[in-house]
Formats: structure tokens, sequence, C-alpha cells
């Protein structure tokens, strides 16, 4: 498989980051069958989203065009219910929480590149990163998680969109 990752948001820096997220975004997406990752097709990621075949495969949105910009309000209340979405119905392995965790990943993204403000994308992306699957394993570790605890942790928290943030865009929250 070859993914191909000349420039991205952030750089890949100490296992976080943009490239961090999406290689490993692709490469399990990869195992798991879907899309021409799997295939052995390549993949070229670039400055402002993931790739379009990731996001079809992950979450299809068939009527999403990345020009589009809605106010942030409207971008959260489209972004909460899809992330307390994303179907947890698994194992509670390693493999479907880092799916889980690509999964949300990809609606971070997508919700992110649909923000008219981009000042507050910008913000986000500063303060907010969008973190790689070993910063939830790290997090959820330091709380006394292990094992299938620890994979179950990671895959409840993808549902669960960050309440600070919607109070941020949906007023009376």
């Amino acid at each position: 498989m070859a993914v191909l990752a000349p420039k991205s948001r952030g750089g890949c820096v100490n296992g976080s980051g943009w490239d961090c997220f999406a290689m490993a975004a692709i490469s399990t997406l990869g195992s798991w069958g879907i899309g021409p990752v799997a295939a052995g097709g390549s993949t070229r990621l670039n400055n402002n989203s993931i790739p379009r075949n990731l996001i079809d495969d992950v979450i299809p949105q068939p009527n999403y065009d990345p020009q589009a910009r809605l106010p942030n309000m409207e971008v959260r209340m489209w972004y909460d219910p899809r992330a307390r979405q994303i179907n947890t119905m698994g194992p509670r392995t390693e493999e479907f929480a880092r799916n889980i965790v690509a999964q949300r990943n990809a609606l971070k993204v997508q919700a992110r590149d649909m923000m008219v403000d981009r000042a507050a994308a910008a913000l986000l992306d500063k303060t907010r990163p969008i973190q790689a699957f070993d910063y939830y394993v790290q997090k959820y570790s330091a709380q006394g998680y292990s094992g299938e605890d620890l994979w179950d942790q990671i895959i409840l928290a993808g549902t669960r969109p960050n309440e600070d943030i919607s109070k941020m865009y949906i007023p009376r929250r």
C-alpha cells in the first residue's frame, strides 16, 4: 500500500497530528477491506481534507460539497448527531477502537472544512487538534483502563461530542 502525504495540516509530531491520523485511518480502514486502499491503491492527502474516498467510505455523504460553507452553529448541529450515530456495535478490540476514532476524526475534518468561519476552524485546529488514536490510548490508560475496558472507553468516547464546543456554537444547550 502506498500512502502519499507530501503536506497536510500539522505534520506527524510525537505520534499525533494530521499525518499520523490520516495514515492510521487509511491503514485501519484498508485492513477492514474498505475502499481502494484495501485493493493496494494509493491515496493522496492534501492541505484541506482527508481523501475524498476515505470520507465517503467511512461516512457516506453523497451530497457533501467541500466548497459549501455553513455558519458554525449549523455545522455543529450537523456534526453532533452524526458523532452520536457512529455504530459502536462491534468487538471491544484495538482494531475496532481504531476504526471508531478514524470515523470520528473524519467527521471532525469534514465539519471543520464546512465552517464558513475559517478563523474559527483554524482556532479549533490549534486549540482542539484532531487527535491520533494513541492520544486516546494514553488518555484512558492514565485513567486506569486497560485491555477490553480501555478499548470500550475509546469506542464509547467516539460517540460523545465535546459539550464545551457544542455550547460555544449552539445557543442554550
